[in-house]
């Protein structure tokens, strides 16, 4: 195995917000900014000197958060919680974790955004051990019925 160090690197982020009609502020996208102040130390933490002339150079590749589009933005004040478009599981979860006992005993509920339409959902249930061509095996989805 080859010897191991960190290098870590000061600086900046500047973030670009958007405001929606609801009041929420949501990050559209961000910039890095490395300053000029580096240091190196082992994995374990202890400061060492290190000879930058070997150095390779590695971009810095930050992710972006995922943009709302601005037609959903302006038809819908509703976001996940880390700016995504798609909800995940873990995020249902973390906002389920923040509701009452009354809205946890609420049914639940699916908004279709193209009618305009509230749908019941029946069932919590998921795609079989072998897959079903279009979601990877047991994969959790809501049931709905018209």
């Amino acid at each position: 195995m080859f010897p191991q160090h960190n290098k870590i690197t000061t600086g900046f982020v500047i973030q670009n917000y958007i405001t929606l009609p609801n009041g929420t502020q949501v990050c559209q996208g961000q910039q890095f900014v490395a300053g000029d102040q580096v240091d190196y130390e082992t994995t374990g933490g202890a400061s060492i000197e290190v000879d930058t002339t070997k150095e390779v150079y590695c971009p810095f590749e930050m992710a972006q958060p995922k943009r709302i589009p601005e037609k959903e933005v302006m038809q819908n004040e509703a976001v996940p919680a880390n700016c995504s478009t798609n909800l995940t599981y873990r995020e249902l979860a973390a906002h389920i974790e923040t509701m009452d006992d009354e809205q946890l005993d609420s049914n639940v509920t699916i908004h279709v955004t193209e009618q305009d339409e509230f749908m019941p959902c029946q069932a919590l249930d998921y795609v079989s051990e072998d897959g079903n061509g279009v979601l990877d095996p047991l994969h959790p989805f809501l049931v709905m019925e018209p």
